[in-house]
């Protein structure tokens, strides 16, 4: 997997590079020049990342030690399916953002009024939805032995 994100990054940077500059990569000191700040930036804000990656699996470090690999592996479902709600929260906050950035103090406030009470309701309906079809999802997504996971 690390293999194939190494290989698509650097397929990804020689067709940017390319299509930036046709006719001619960029030359050292110029790349030099760009990576300074960038890797500066990079190097101070990489611990943060790599201690939220951390919390984000550090339910499941400790559990590895504590539950067997079968509930750990109802654990992991479960905890998989509930994280579909970010999707709701990385979806409206990027454009909602977007849209509120361009306004005014009221109509950003409107704006914003208008997207949370449609966020709240699709919410509660997910949730809802979630309640009653949970059960029957799980088994027809993982299979009836992780039906016990919607427990």
């Amino acid at each position: 997997a690390a293999a194939c994100m190494f290989g698509s990054g650097t397929i990804t940077l020689f067709a940017t590079c390319r299509r930036l500059w046709p006719g001619r990569l960029p030359g050292f000191a110029a790349v030099r020049r760009w990576l300074g700040p960038v890797g500066g930036y990079a190097l101070r804000a990489a611990p943060a990342g790599l201690l939220a990656n951390l919390s984000y699996h550090l339910d499941r470090l400790v559990l590895i030690a504590l539950i067997p690999p079968r509930e750990l592996g109802l654990y992991a479902v479960a905890f998989a399916l509930s994280r579909l709600m970010e999707v709701v929260k990385t979806t409206v906050a990027s454009a909602g953002m977007a849209a509120m950035a361009g306004r005014g103090a009221a109509e950003a406030k409107a704006l914003h009024d208008r997207v949370f009470r449609f966020v709240l309701v699709a919410v509660l309906g997910i949730a809802a939805g979630g309640f009653a079809l949970g059960g029957p999802a799980i088994v027809l997504v993982y299979g009836a032995e992780f039906g016990p996971a919607n427990t």
